[in-house]
């Protein structure tokens, strides 16, 4: 087990350089790109924090890992982040060649491993369950970059082919059964949707299960939206980021909590395309 979190140590480190100096070598000629790979490079340094804390919950332990570090495997990825170290020293780069081998490293057992690792320890701490998911998250920001451009059309086709290694799920909590269903139906394409009829059915669920986003109502019998989110959040600190509350019609005084909390609501109604929208931006942090 220590080997494998010191590699990844070491892989999460070197994907971290590489997309800063991928940012430097387009920030000339292609802002929007060079933009793009400083974000990658901020999240690889966020999960080598990660992975660095969950390896300290194994010191002094005698942990045997049910998966090994295969040198063949190895040796590809190896060969996926060289091939890329070599485009940007050998410059200039070509913006679709270097993309496609970023893709080809990202989308490798480099990141399933990654998952594994943290998901070992998500019961020591809900920081390591959030971790596992932002690296569905941190590909997902590779596939919505690359369909903004159409010259990668095959690249994006490529990466729709690959197997997801985490799906999101979503807890819509709305007590009109008639809007609970159509909001199940606008969100089914952004992951698993669940949905309960008020509060407490709500809090239930996010005991047992991670959610990327929930969407709730204000204004609910047994426990309404405010009060789920207190409750929530006092078990799970900064579970309120991935909170989007959905209301008809908003009081002072519920008007002026979620200013003061930060907190994200939507109107009733509100188009597909303003709910599918704000569901994205949390999915995409």
């Amino acid at each position: 087990m220590k080997t494998l979190f010191s590699w990844l140590i070491w892989m999460e480190g070197r994907a971290e350089e590489l997309y800063a100096r991928a940012s430097a070598a387009f920030s000339a000629n292609d802002r929007e790109l060079s933009g793009f790979f400083k974000a990658l490079s901020v999240e690889e340094a966020a999960h080598r924090f990660m992975i660095e804390r969950a390896s300290g919950f194994i010191k002094g332990r005698d942990l045997v890992s049910p998966v090994t570090l295969d040198e063949a495997a190895m040796e590809e990825m190896d060969e996926h982040f060289s091939k890329c170290e070599k485009m940007i020293d050998g410059g200039p780069l070509d913006r679709t060649a270097f993309l496609e081998c970023v893709v080809k490293a990202e989308f490798s057992e480099w990141n399933d491993l990654f998952r594994f690792a943290i998901n070992s320890f998500k019961s020591e701490s809900s920081e390591f369950v959030e971790a596992a998911v932002s690296v569905q998250h941190h590909k997902r920001r590779i596939e919505e970059f690359i369909e903004g451009r159409g010259e990668l059309k095959d690249l994006l086709d490529r990466i729709r082919g690959i197997p997801r290694v985490w799906e999101d799920s979503i807890l819509v909590v709305e007590d009109d059964e008639d809007i609970r269903e159509l909001l199940k139906e606008v969100l089914y394409k952004e992951g698993l949707v669940d949905a309960v009829s008020n509060g407490r059915e709500g809090l239930e669920k996010i005991e047992e299960r991670y959610y990327s986003v929930i969407m709730s109502d204000l204004e609910m019998p047994v426990m309404n939206g405010i009060e789920l989110y207190k409750a929530a959040s006092a078990k799970y600190p900064g579970i309120g980021e991935r909170f989007i509350f959905f209301s008809g019609s908003l009081d002072g005084t519920s008007a002026e909590f979620l200013r003061e909390n930060g907190l994200k609501c939507l109107p009733k109604p509100s188009t597909i395309r303003e709910i599918r929208k704000a569901v994205a931006g949390i999915l995409s942090v």
